[in-house]
């Protein structure tokens, strides 16, 4: 290596040749009067970035709720449902075409297509909606409702058609679990549903033991739910729990049980825990009417558990969410519009269900005639 004259006199002599530093010629940023702090500069340059993000806000926004319109208008949808051989189920007929029906026949081990079979008739609607979940576990759809086969009953004054009709996808993608009950009785009472020193009459002193055999977890103190084991979910609240975690929660009802009826219950109180929803879930009936069910027809009365004899029913009123509404606000007409519509369908339906009600009640009676 060639060593130019100042280094090689640093050899020599054993002396650091000296260090230079490169001082800049030009003026420092401080005298100059017209220059702009770094610091400043750097804050005015968050400033303009968050303007910026802020100005795409709506436009991200509005990009968003187009996507999520389009996703939900082209993800799959099925509606499960619990039935007997019985039921008169015609009212399936008027379900948007959206969604795809699994109709369960719990008492018929051979249904004709489109039927489908559940292993046992016992557990009541929980046989089918456990039957569903396993056989479908690895092709679930985007959202499922699961529902009895009847088209209105006591705990539900809304036909189920206009349920399904108004259920808000949006917020079934927020919270993943919603009821189709939005009345507060008979489960969101606030008592100790799981001890053995306030045994209820339904087998509240044993639902502790239930639930720790079916999951292996730790009981609640509290458990408070919506009856009556309807509702609406996603696919990722049933995907939370494995395959084999559900074949381990039916297994109870997949051989013999001395109650039918007690072993469904376990399961009903159990379905929003089951899914994700925690130990305690009870939203307000306005928050299910106005949010859950955005679009929905609500009905007159404190209390959705109406007696469900003859044809008492046909004399409720039922209007609709969005009366009252700011009509002159930008989407009121169009709003107004769809509800008008919607009510005109709500109508037609009212109509047929009681004709089809009436049919029933009629071979109802005339089966219990033979029977005596």
């Amino acid at each position: 290596m060639l060593l130019n004259a100042t280094a090689l006199r640093a050899l020599l002599t054993g002396q650091r040749p000296p260090r230079y530093t490169i001082v800049s010629d030009e003026k420092s940023e401080s005298t100059r009067p017209w220059a702009i702090p770094r610091r400043v500069q750097s804050l005015l340059g968050l400033l303009a970035a968050g303007v910026f993000l802020l100005l795409l806000l709506p436009l991200r926004n509005r990009i968003s709720s187009r996507q999520r319109a389009e996703h939900q208008a082209q993800a799959e949808k099925h509606l499960i449902i619990a039935s007997y051989m019985a039921q008169n189920v015609s009212w399936l007929s008027e379900i948007p075409t959206a969604w795809t029906i699994k109709r369960y026949l719990m008492d018929d081990p051979s249904p004709e297509l489109p039927g489908l079979p559940v292993p046992l008739n016992q557990g009541r609607e929980a046989m089918a909606y456990l039957t569903y979940i396993i056989d479908h576990y690895d092709e679930l759809a985007d959202y499922m409702i699961f529902t009895h086969g009847h088209e209105r009953s006591w705990h539900q004054m809304e036909p189920l058609q206009m349920k399904v009709r108004a259920l808000n996808l949006t917020a079934l993608d927020e919270e993943d679990y919603i009821s189709l009950r939005c009345g507060m009785q008979m489960g969101c009472e606030k008592q100790p549903y799981i001890d053995t020193k306030h045994v209820n009459w339904s087998g509240e002193d044993r639902m502790c033991e239930f639930w720790k055999r079916v999951t292996g977890e730790r009981c609640p103190r509290y458990v408070s739910y919506k009856c009556c084991a309807q509702h609406a979910v996603t696919r990722r609240a049933v995907q939370k729990r494995s395959k084999e975690a559900w074949i381990r929660i039916r297994e109870p009802i997949m051989h013999e049980v001395q109650d039918d009826w007690l072993s469904g219950m376990f399961y009903e109180k159990f379905w929003h825990m089951l899914l994700g929803a925690g130990p305690e879930y009870c939203p307000s009936v306005a928050k299910c009417q106005q949010v859950h069910f955005s679009n929905a027809i609500i009905c007159d009365g404190d209390t959705d558990a109406t007696v469900f004899e003859g044809d008492a029913w046909m004399d409720t009123k039922c209007v609709s969410a969005f009366d009252g509404l700011n009509k002159d606000a930008p989407a009121g007409p169009a709003i107004e519009e769809f509800h008008k519509e919607l009510l005109h369908i709500y109508a037609d339906v009212r109509g047929k269900a009681g004709e089809r009600h009436k049919m029933q009640q009629e071979a109802y009676n005339a089966q219990q005639a033979q029977m005596t």
